[in-house]
């Protein structure tokens, strides 16, 4: 559901995010957000639905779930020996 508001600019390029919205979406003072452009559009979100878009990006199908940082630095690991075997492979004309 999309609603609409009137927001102004103000001194400095302030401006207020309604309270209804602030209510709605959990937002309190301190909290940090993620302002996006997109051609002539932006799009304001919370840090917390930025990490939810990437988690999402990163379980396309296929694609092996990380667990943790343990499982995604061993993950690398094994990208990196792929990759320097393939730089080996080409140096060697095979």
């Amino acid at each position: 559901m999309q609603t609409h508001f009137k927001i102004d600019i103000q001194k400095g390029g302030r401006v207020t995010i309604p309270y209804s919205v602030r209510k709605a979406l959990n937002l309190v003072e301190g909290d940090v957000m993620s302002l996006t452009i997109d051609e002539d559009e932006m799009r304001l979100t919370t840090i917390d639905q930025d990490l939810e878009e990437a988690r999402q990006l990163l379980n396309v199908e296929g694609a092996t779930p990380l667990g943790s940082v343990e499982d995604f630095l061993q993950w690398r690991r094994e990208e990196a020996r792929h990759e320097e075997g393939k730089i080996q492979r080409m140096e060697n004309g095979q």
